[in-house]
């Protein structure tokens, strides 16, 4: 089965350890992969040009089919990427998944919803994982699957932004196991709180104006040094140029992502 589907970045918001906080995502790009399911008696995965993410995706595989009691083997195979040289691991890591549960369910002869498909993504590999990186990958992968770009809380919280052009955007980094350099034992409770809402609040009133019509690089600028700014204060990392910012990815890893203006 040939499948073609849009690689998100978070846009605006930066997931603070322990919060909920609303994020912007988009896609910028999108990827075709051919992904094909058989069964088998012992399970396995075979992924073909996605070498960076090999591992990864081989573990969600196994994850997913160990925790259905499903005897399935799978290869998934890059045919073509559009739209960046080089496309963003985290969001490049959503779509994949995305998509390969998108082909088990059409394999069964099913049709999932989109929230659906999230959640029982963020139950195969985010159990264990800090809240607001949870809320990330999930807006991720529900920008990935309704190919537009959206406000996401949650579930229960998500909005689309039918009309809106996507970011657009290149890459050019990406780093993993970034930790938080603070905690809210270390600010205090209520310095660490007015962290949260500083976030929280530019996403909400960067959503709002979006809706009332205002172009999303517009926007994205406008709030940028907010961004920019918790991006520094949580995790010690700070854009290269000023066009340039850190987008959270998979936990605790984000790409460095500069704006086409």
């Amino acid at each position: 089965m040939r499948f073609k589907a849009p690689i998100p970045i978070v846009i605006l918001g930066v997931p603070i350890p322990g919060s909920e906080n609303p994020l912007l995502a988009s896609p910028i790009a999108s990827i075709t992969v051919d992904i094909d399911i058989w069964e088998c008696k012992n399970p396995s995965a075979n992924i073909v040009g996605l070498k960076d993410l090999e591992s990864a995706l081989v573990g969600f595989w196994f994850k997913l089919t160990r925790g259905l009691g499903l005897k399935l083997c799978s290869t998934l195979s890059l045919h073509s990427v559009e739209g960046v040289t080089k496309p963003p691991l985290g969001g490049l890591y959503a779509s994949l998944t995305s998509l390969t549960l998108y082909a088990l369910h059409r394999f069964h002869g099913d049709l999932a919803q989109a929230l659906d498909l999230v959640e029982t993504a963020s139950l195969i590999d985010l159990v264990d994982v800090d809240v607001s990186w949870r809320l990330v990958l999930e807006a991720l992968r529900y920008s990935t699957l309704k190919g537009k770009p959206l406000a996401y809380r949650g579930p229960l919280e998500a909005y689309v932004f039918e009309n809106m052009e996507p970011a657009r955007v290149t890459v050019r980094a990406h780093v993993e196991g970034v930790k938080s350099v603070l905690s809210r034992d270390s600010l205090g409770y209520n310095v660490y709180g007015a962290l949260i809402h500083l976030m929280g609040e530019a996403v909400l009133e960067a959503s709002s104006r979006i809706r009332d019509g205002v172009k999303l690089i517009d926007v994205i600028t406008l709030f940028k040094p907010v961004h920019d700014g918790v991006t520094l204060t949580v995790y010690n990392l700070k854009p290269s140029s000023d066009n340039c910012f850190w987008s959270p990815g998979t936990p605790w890893a984000f790409d460095e992502v500069c704006l086409v203006v």
